[in-house]
Formats: C-alpha cells, structure tokens, sequence
C-alpha cells in the first residue's frame, strides 16, 4: 500500500515558500522566484506541488506518493538541487543540479526527457481541439 497526500495549488505553494523567505534565517527568494515561473507556465495545469519541509515535491497527479515517480527540487547554498525518485527505493535516475537563473530550463529539460507532458501537433491543434504543450 503506497501513501499518498493531497497535493497543494501552486498559490499555496507560493505563499509557503514566501513566508520562509521572511525569515531572516531562509534566503530562498530564487525557489520562490522558481515556483512562481511555474505557475505561470504551461505545466502549472498538470504538474502537482506538494511541500515537504524545504523540499518542493512536483507530481503528476493530484495524489502524491512523495517516494514514487516524483521530482523533488531543493534550494541550499545558492543552487538548485533536483532529484527524480521512481520508486519506494528512491532510486536516483536522474539528478542535476544548477544556478538559479537555469532552474526552470532544467524542469523543462526534465519534462522533455521522461515525457511527462505529449505534445500535440497538426490540424487540431489550429482548429483548437487539443491542448498543447
């Protein structure tokens, strides 16, 4: 049996993050920045944030087992931290880190690479019957 958790809205997430960023302690203004990029993006309808301590958690769903099939980004002396875990194991397939100002290049590149999102081309993209990404 896996557990899972209801995962949060990128608003809340924002919120989260902003009030760490309050504390004279937390300079994590460049994750704040990060999340905000995302919800905006074309990915905020299908990618799914949940909060775990300092750790950003994104999923595919709105449930989320935080130990599977999940990417799990953190912020700490100055660059960003990505961890992709596919099972109870967390086994790491793929781990990157970067400055700032790369990281949501970097979740792109991740998107890209395990698919998480089809792109839809052709026809019904431009009679608008499809969504794309």
């Amino acid at each position: 049996m896996f557990m899972t958790e209801k995962s949060n809205t990128w608003d809340e997430v924002i919120e989260y993050y902003s009030l760490l960023n309050e504390s004279p302690k937390w300079d994590i203004q460049p994750m704040v920045d990060f999340v905000e990029q995302i919800a905006d993006s074309k990915y905020a309808q299908g990618l799914y944030p949940l909060t775990s301590k300092y750790t950003l958690i994104i999923g595919q769903t709105p449930e989320i087992d935080p130990c599977r099939s999940v990417l799990k980004v953190e912020f700490f002396d100055g660059r960003f931290y990505f961890v992709y875990v596919d099972s109870g194991i967390e086994t790491h397939l793929w781990k990157r880190d970067c400055e700032p100002h790369e990281a949501f290049s970097l979740l792109d590149d991740f998107i890209h690479q395990l698919d998480w999102f089809i792109e839809y081309r052709g026809p019904a993209i431009e009679k608008g019957l499809a969504l794309s990404f």
